[in-house]
């Protein structure tokens, strides 16, 4: 399925599309399909844009065949019964909402309850998220791997 996004966005080389959340994590359950979608960094895009991305990634998932029905705007129910949550985002917090939207939910709290221990803030833009750990005193945790640190 995930090839399948993939290929789409590909022809449409104004889009980037990565998995998040529990998929991205691996986990043998997934109850949902996380995806994270900005434009390419070529083009310019203003947060009160974002609906232009939201158009083409409606048109884009709608074209799956497992789709059975459109929830809401940004969600999709697979015939399997899972959804599809899309995510848009500006280039420059694509890297940060693609770390936080991976989680789990208790591992970035803790992450940022380290940043407020120490006086920092996370840099929302323009940032990889090896960075995130390592402005703290952290290795880079793979997302499957997240766990062990919550």
């Amino acid at each position: 399925m995930l090839k399948f996004f993939h290929k789409l966005f590909d022809k449409h080389d104004h889009h980037r599309c990565e998995v998040t959340g529990s998929l991205r994590r691996k986990k043998k359950d997934v109850r949902d399909i996380d995806i994270v979608v900005k434009k390419n960094e070529n083009k310019k895009i203003k947060v009160e844009n974002l609906k232009d991305v939201d158009i083409k990634v409606l048109e884009i998932v709608s074209k799956y065949n497992e789709v059975k029905k459109r929830i809401n705007n940004y969600e999709f129910l697979l015939k399997s019964g899972i959804s599809i949550h899309m995510i848009p985002e500006t280039s420059k917090q694509f890297n940060y909402t693609l770390w936080h939207s991976t989680g789990p939910k208790p591992h970035v709290k803790l992450i940022k309850n380290m940043y407020k221990e120490k006086g920092k803030k996370i840099d929302m833009e323009n940032t990889v998220e090896g960075e995130i750990y390592e402005k703290i005193g952290l290795k880079h945790l793979q997302p499957e791997k997240r766990w062990e640190i919550v």
